[in-house]
C-alpha cells in the first residue's frame, strides 16, 4: 500500500484523507500513508458529508482513501481495489510524523486534533502504566489475545486504545460484518474474542437488547432475582461468584449475549448508568469504567480490583 500511494498521489500535499469503516484496508491504508510520507486525516463515517468536506477544504486535500464517491471534485483510491500483492521495495526515511483527528463534535463543531509520533508514542507509553494498574485486563492473555473491534478506528479511543495499545501484544482482531446485535453475537461464537472495548451506548444498547428477551420469554422475575444473587456472591466471593454466574446462573444465555470467551470489557468516553454496568457485570462479563475524556487521548482508566468497586458510582 505504501509503495502504490508513493507512486500515485502527488507529493504536494502533505494530508491525504481516509474514510473508511472499519476493515483490515483502513490499517493498511493508515500505515501505508505514513510509510509513504503523508499525514492521514481520519474522517468519519458517522458525520454528514458536507462536515468532511469541509474538513477537506481547511487542509488542502485533494486525494481521499476510500470506497464512498460522494465527494466529486476529489481524487479517489479505493483501497479495495490495490493488488495486495508481496512487493519487496522498500521506501527509506518517508515515514510521516503527524495523524489528524476530529472530535466528536458532540460540543459544536468537530475540531482538528494533530498529534505528532512523540504524542502518540506518549500513549503508548501510558498503556503499560494502565496494564500495571490493571492486572485483569491482561489475565486472559495465553500467548494471545482476541479484540472485538466496536470502536471506529477513526476515533482517539479506537486508535490508540484498540488499534495501537493491542498490537504492541500478539492479538486478532475481530471485525463484525456490522454492528448490529445479531452480527456481534455471531462474531463472538465464531472467533471467540477475550476483549472488548465500547462507549456506553453499546452497553446500554445491550442491556436493553437483553431485557427485550427477558420479558419475551416470561423470566423476568427470575432474571432479576439472578442479578441480585450474582451481584451478592461476587461482591462476598469474588472468584467463587464469578464461577457461579457464568458456569451455573447465566451459562446457557451467554452465547446468546456475548459467548463464553470474553473475559474483559470497557466503557469509556462518557457517562454509563449504574443499572447498565451493574447487569453486565452481573452476568460475568468484567466491565470497567475507563470514564473520559477520549478527546485529548486516553489517560485514565478505573484500577478496580474488585466487583464492588466496578459497579460502584
Amino acid at each position: 500500500f505504501a509503495n502504490f500511494f508513493n507512486k500515485n498521489i502527488n507529493h504536494d500535499q502533505k494530508y491525504v484523507g481516509l474514510l473508511l469503516e472499519n476493515s483490515p484496508e483502513w490499517i493498511y491504508s493508515f500505515y501505508g500513508l505514513l510509510m509513504a510520507g503523508f499525514s492521514p486525516v481520519l474522517l468519519s463515517t458517522k458525520t454528514k458529508i458536507e462536515n468532511s468536506e469541509n474538513i477537506l477544504e481547511k487542509l488542502g486535500i485533494s486525494t481521499v482513501i476510500s470506497d464512498y464517491s460522494a465527494f466529486g471534485s476529489h481524487k479517489f483510491i479505493n483501497p479495495f481495489k490495490i493488488e495486495k500483492t508481496q512487493n519487496q521495495e522498500r521506501l527509506e526515511g518517508m515515514f510521516a510524523n503527524e495523524v489528524v483527528m476530529l472530535t466528536s463534535g458532540t460540543s459544536g463543531n468537530q475540531k482538528l486534533v494533530f498529534y505528532t509520533g512523540k504524542e502518540l508514542s506518549e500513549q503508548m507509553f501510558n498503556a503499560l502504566k494502565i496494564v500495571e494498574g490493571s492486572k485483569e485486563i491482561s489475565k486472559a492473555y495465553k500467548g494471545y489475545l482476541r479484540h472485538l473491534v466496536i470502536l471506529p478506528f477513526f476515533h482517539i479511543f479506537g486508535l490508540v486504545a484498540v488499534l495501537m495499545w493491542f498490537t504492541f501484544f500478539n492479538i486478532a482482531f475481530v471485525l463484525p460484518v456490522n454492528l448490529t446485535p445479531k452480527a456481534i453475537t455471531q462474531a463472538c461464537l465464531i472467533a471467540k474474542p477475550t476483549h472488548i472495548f465500547a462507549v456506553p451506548l453499546f452497553w446500554s444498547t445491550l442491556v436493553g437488547e437483553i431485557k427485550k428477551f427477558v420479558r419475551n420469554a416470561e423470566i423476568e422475575e427470575k432474571f432479576n432475582k439472578g442479578i441480585k444473587l450474582s451481584t451478592k456472591l461476587q461482591s462476598e466471593m469474588p472468584k467463587f461468584g464469578y464461577f457461579i454466574a457464568r458456569k451455573v446462573m447465566f451459562n446457557k444465555y451467554l452465547d446468546e449475549i456475548l459467548g463464553k470467551s470474553v473475559q474483559f470489557c470497557i466503557t469509556g468516553g462518557s457517562f454509563i448508568d449504574e443499572e447498565t454496568i451493574k447487569t453486565v457485570n452481573a452476568l460475568g462479563y468484567p466491565l470497567v469504567n475507563g470514564y473520559g475524556s477520549t478527546e485529548i487521548g486516553i489517560t485514565s482508566l478505573s484500577k478496580t480490583r474488585t466487583f464492588k468497586d466496578r459497579v460502584s458510582r
